[in-house]
């Protein structure tokens, strides 16, 4: 019995993230909901200051730059983006 399984890919993708870097993805993306729920008023209740939410803010940034560098590129884009898609 064969052990490896082919991973099956969507068709258009280009580029492909691992498991973890999905994990990783998703944490970000709790921490950016999470700073959306915070107005003034919450976060001075909560004693939460500027530099908190600074370090959130570039822990999710450090986190996005890791992922997206550690994409894999799995092919060339079958529909190349305009040059409005690179501004």
């Amino acid at each position: 019995m064969n052990s490896v399984r082919a991973t099956a890919y969507p068709e258009d993708a280009d580029y492909t993230i691992s498991e973890e870097e999905h994990d990783r993805l998703w944490r970000v993306q709790q921490a950016a909901s999470l700073l959306a729920t915070l107005n003034h008023d919450i976060a001075t209740r909560a004693g939460i200051s500027h530099d908190g939410i600074a370090a959130v803010a570039d822990f999710m940034r450090e986190e996005l730059l890791d992922i997206a560098c550690s994409a894999r590129h799995l092919r060339e884009a079958s529909k190349p983006p305009t040059g409005a898609d690179l501004i």
